[in-house]
């Protein structure tokens, strides 16, 4: 599905409301009649419904947008602005997360407001242990992360559904089965209705891969995928990895860690029926964290899509505006053309080091999604920056190039195959094209292989055209 399409689809689900839960009315009537509870309270209790939560936020900021331009970032600030009052009178005008709602629906709109109250409740513990200036603003960062999951459950049930069976297929990766069901990533599609909406910034950087690399987003991410598998299964492959990163995120022993985590998961077990939920099990201790991803047989491989072809080269050739757009929008484009799986840009900075500048298909992957690759006479990458060139790493050549594949990148591939492109804008070095297939069951031919380089040479000849094509890149870019 295209940047437009994907508006399209946005601008109709704008006056969606998100429902409360039949419970939280009750709920908010109590807290303001709790003579014990100070207003700075109240907020982070309502955490416990993103729906309420998420009118609050939109209502507070319209209020407040009237008198002030500083936006406001948390639920704390929405209840001291608006009143007690008004936030009960709110719980009782939105829609009750009841009938006519089909119970399945409900069901899986109950578990994504536990998830995203535990996602929360992650990043609210870790903000503070980093010492962050506004835990709170990143805790509402965290229970916003499936605006795009909650709103496709509330306007297309049936497509979901298809969704959730096809995951259930052994090899299935998230990110894939979006794109076969809906056309798109819900993550991709919650980042641009979370923008529309005017969300927090904080909130929709962290639906956006190339994020990874400011902490406070990587936390978000990293806190999310906890949370993923807290409520599915620590057992899963991918959990290992994730685990182990956000235990160096916090500079924790393994132990330490542990322990963080089930103190979490204690809190949110004392509210878990809230969402219809048995008691979430604690993170063993007796763990390999370090376990690397194991491979599962392919569900499906993803097929090229001619016509996608003939769209990537004319907004190729046609774009206009800045280079970030036309690389965003062109990556999307040849990942349909030609049936990949992960994309990546890497804008070189001045040092030669490689940094994520636009990602697609990594939306779950925020390990993949903080690579950077440092300047280095014996990485291939580096090798490639040298001067305009291209290389795929197949079964004939993978044993002599791949001691020189950066170790960040090899430890997460599961195929040792991949398609990388030196991109030079004026004569100079400006970025790395990457794309690869994921599973080794998928494998990348020749004529893809041609057809990638044709795409970058437009891009660069395009690139140059474009104001600010070969500005040096920053550290933040």
């Amino acid at each position: 599905m295209s940047e437009n399409e994907i508006a399209k689809r946005v601008e109709s689900c704008l006056s969606i409301e998100w429902p409360v839960l039949p419970e939280t009315s009750a709920h908010v009537e109590a807290l303001g009649a709790s003579a014990g509870m100070a207003m700075r309270d109240i907020g982070p209790e309502l955490l416990t419904d993103p729906g309420l939560a998420l009118k609050l936020i939109e209502t507070a900021n319209g209020q407040r947008q009237r008198h002030f331009h500083e936006a406001i970032v948390d639920l704390d600030k929405s209840v001291r602005l608006l009143g007690v009052n008004r936030v009960a009178s709110l719980a009782r005008e939105l829609p009750q997360l009841a009938d006519p709602l089909p119970t399945h629906v409900q069901t899986q709109i109950r578990r994504l407001y536990a998830r995203s109250w535990l996602t929360a409740l992650i990043c609210a513990d870790w903000a503070s242990r980093r010492r962050d200036i506004a835990p709170q603003e990143v805790a509402l960062a965290g229970l916003f992360y499936h605006v795009g999951g909650i709103t496709l459950w509330l306007e297309r049930p049936e497509q979901m559904m298809q969704l959730e069976a096809l995951r259930q297929l052994p090899g299935t990766v998230p990110e894939e089965a979006e794109y076969v069901v809906l056309g798109f990533n819900i993550e991709h599609f919650g980042h641009a209705l979370a923008r529309s909406r005017g969300l927090p910034q904080l909130a929709v950087e962290s639906m956006a891969p190339r994020y990874a690399q400011e902490p406070r987003t990587l936390g978000v991410m990293l806190a999310a995928q906890v949370a993923y598998q807290a409520t599915h299964s620590w057992a899963a492959p991918h959990a290992r990895v994730h685990l182990e990163m956000a235990r160096r995120y916090l500079d924790m022993a393994w132990t330490d860690f542990v322990e963080l985590v089930n103190g979490v998961l204690e809190r949110f077990n004392q509210r878990g029926g809230y969402y219809g939920l048995r008691p979430l099990a604690p993170l063993p201790v007796e763990w390999d964290a370090t376990t690397k991803r194991a491979s599962a047989p392919a569900a499906l491989c993803l097929a090229p899509r001619s016509d996608r072809l003939g769209e990537a080269v004319a907004l190729i050739t046609r774009a206009a505006g800045k280079p970030a757009g036309l690389i965003e929008d062109a990556l999307g484009l040849m990942r349909d053309a030609l049936g990949l799986n992960r994309l990546m840009f890497a804008r070189q900075l001045d040092d030669g080091t490689l940094i994520p500048q636009a990602l697609v298909g990594t939306e779950y992957e925020p390990d993949f999604n903080y690579l950077r690759f440092e300047a280095d006479p014996r990485s291939l990458f580096s090798v490639l920056m040298r001067k305009p060139s291209a290389i795929r790493l197949d079964a004939q050549n993978v044993d002599k190039y791949w001691p020189h594949v950066p170790v960040t990148l090899r430890q997460l591939l599961e195929a040792r195959e991949f398609m990388a492109m030196s991109i030079f804008v004026d004569g100079r070095p400006f970025g790395l094209l990457y794309a690869d297939r994921r599973n080794p069951a998928c494998r990348i031919d020749a004529r893809s292989f041609e057809t990638f380089k044709r795409l970058g040479n437009l891009m660069a000849r395009r690139l140059e055209q474009l104001p600010s094509g070969s500005a040096p890149a920053s550290a933040h870019s």
